[in-house]
């Protein structure tokens, strides 16, 4: 039996999972979070941050924002507050807008930061396969589950890998990731 699930509507942010907390004062104040939906790029994307932020933490248009992001290079890069008009301030973001901002979930930014990483609004686990065929298979000195990936041709001499395989909660459940490969 092989089941496919594909989405009726794309997202890249879900707004339980996307938003940011701010700390003034070594203590949590408000978490800003992003509503669902789909962004092409990323400026629209810290525009709503930035709306949200004024929105949910009630700051009026007269005061500069908490935390200031904007985009530069490929990479994005925030400010805390320039002017500490609110205090002494921090930010923590979610692991899923970490993931796209190209920052650490873990880190409780206290300065400034550009992203170590480059901007990725790319849509992840874009459809999910559920599949009873799946077995776990002997490789090195270990028994994993696994499920064939297959080579798509996309011209004369390249190749690109589509597949790769996480496990979830679920005991049959498999994740595919849509991010493509290109090999030569």
């Amino acid at each position: 039996m092989l089941e496919m699930s594909i989405p009726l509507e794309l997202v890249n942010i879900v707004e339980e999972r996307c938003y940011y907390i701010i700390y003034v004062n070594r203590r949590y104040h408000n978490r800003i979070s992003i509503p669902t939906a789909y962004y092409r790029s990323i400026r629209p994307l810290l525009n709503e941050m930035h709306r949200q932020q004024r929105t949910q933490a009630a700051i009026p248009d007269s005061q500069p924002l908490m935390v200031q992001f904007q985009y530069v290079g490929r990479k994005v890069a925030f400010k805390l507050d320039p002017n500490h008009v609110h205090g002494e301030l921090a930010v923590r973001f979610s692991e899923d807008l970490a993931n796209i901002l190209g920052f650490s979930e873990t880190v409780r930014y206290t300065l400034e930061k550009t992203a170590p990483r480059i901007v990725s609004l790319n849509l992840d686990d874009i459809f999910s396969m559920y599949c009873d065929l799946v077995e776990h298979v002997v490789v090195g000195d270990t028994k994993v589950p696994l499920l064939r990936i297959v080579d798509k041709p996309l011209a004369k001499n390249r190749r690109c890998t589509r597949f790769s395989i996480r496990s979830c909660t679920s005991r049959c459940r498999r994740r595919i990731s849509t991010r493509w490969k290109s090999t030569s």
